[in-house]
């Protein structure tokens, strides 16, 4: 159940865990953030649950965190002052999509203008 009273549409991970990092329900956290946002859906990438802007996706929930699709710039920034960290797929660090896994519920409330950002720039593409 979420906090708003109805079952989570997000399936369980293997692990049992519902998209935790280090016991911060981020699940929730996305999911809250997406009720709150005009335009905004949730689905599905790498099969893992994801929050879209149209038809764009802007992050996706993994095990030990949440990916953010940011401005390259905006990237750099975050993973030269340490808030994020890169997401690397086969191998390979990403330039436009970092990685945030917020030790407690308060550090993943703080995610929230990053992924204001996220959205944003993900419409203007």
């Amino acid at each position: 159940m979420t906090a708003l009273g109805r079952r989570s549409r997000w399936p369980r991970h293997r692990s049992g865990q519902s998209g935790c990092a280090k016991d911060v329900p981020l699940e929730l956290f996305l999911a809250e953030f997406i009720e709150h946002h005009r335009g905004l859906r949730i689905g599905r990438m790498f099969g893992l649950p994801a929050g879209y802007a149209g038809r764009r996706m802007f992050v996706c929930l993994i095990e030990d965190g949440l990916i953010v699709k940011l401005p390259p710039s905006v990237a750099k920034d975050e993973l030269r002052a340490g808030n994020a960290s890169p997401f690397v797929r086969r191998g390979r660090p990403s330039r436009l999509w970092v990685k945030y896994a917020p030790r407690t519920a308060r550090e993943a409330g703080r995610l929230a203008p990053i992924l204001e950002m996220a959205v944003r720039h993900v419409v203007s593409l």
